[in-house]
């Protein structure tokens, strides 16, 4: 966005594309101080997007220039999936699926032994299905009437998928606010919600 024919934008795009400048990625020596995991820190929880897209751009760039660094490129791979793995913003379980695919299960976590190989790839299988952006798997359940609702078989644009307990305090409280919304917005913009409790 332009103001007064000045990019608003500019200051934080040079300042986050230049931000590795000057940094020596072949030596292995920066990942025993604190320098490079506080850089990581900064890179990616001020300047990076936080979203998914924006986090696997960035770390594919990263762990390409620490690629002829052994040691360098092992810690941006461990910190980049325990920062995506541990993260509470939503959608940065894809991130984590897409090391694992494109790193760990290609060889490139040599450091590992096969059973710790093992669990990063169970484990990456096992979100998969539900990352952001993914078609859910069926669900096939009885509604209040005792009939079988598919998931899949439900003609909407958009589905909302709600899971929810009767006696869960959180639902209790968002769950009306849903059913409102529903009402209100979503119901005359042809959005469906398929509730599982």
């Amino acid at each position: 966005r332009r103001v007064h024919g000045v990019d608003s934008m500019y200051d934080y795009l040079y300042y986050k594309n230049h931000y590795w400048d000057g940094f020596d990625f072949t030596d292995d020596r920066l990942i025993h101080t604190p320098i490079y995991d506080a850089r990581l820190d900064d890179f990616f929880k001020k300047l990076v997007l936080p979203h998914e897209d924006s986090v696997i751009k960035e770390g594919n760039i990263l762990l390409a220039k620490a690629k002829n660094s052994p040691e360098l490129f092992k810690y941006t791979l461990w910190w980049i999936t325990h920062f995506s793995e541990d993260s509470k913003i939503m959608g940065m379980d894809a991130v984590f699926v897409y090391l694992v695919e494109n790193y760990y299960m290609k060889g490139l976590a040599t450091w590992l032994t096969q059973e710790e190989l093992q669990k990063y790839i169970d484990h990456a299988h096992k979100i998969a299905p539900n990352v952001i952006g993914n078609v859910a798997p069926e669900i096939n359940l009885p509604d209040k009437d005792g009939k079988m609702q598919s998931l899949k078989k439900m003609e909407a644009k958009y589905t909302l998928v709600l899971f929810w307990s009767p006696d869960c305090g959180h639902c209790k409280m968002e769950v009306p606010k849903i059913d409102s919304m529903y009402k209100a917005y979503f119901k005359k913009k042809g959005v469906k919600i398929y509730a599982v409790s």
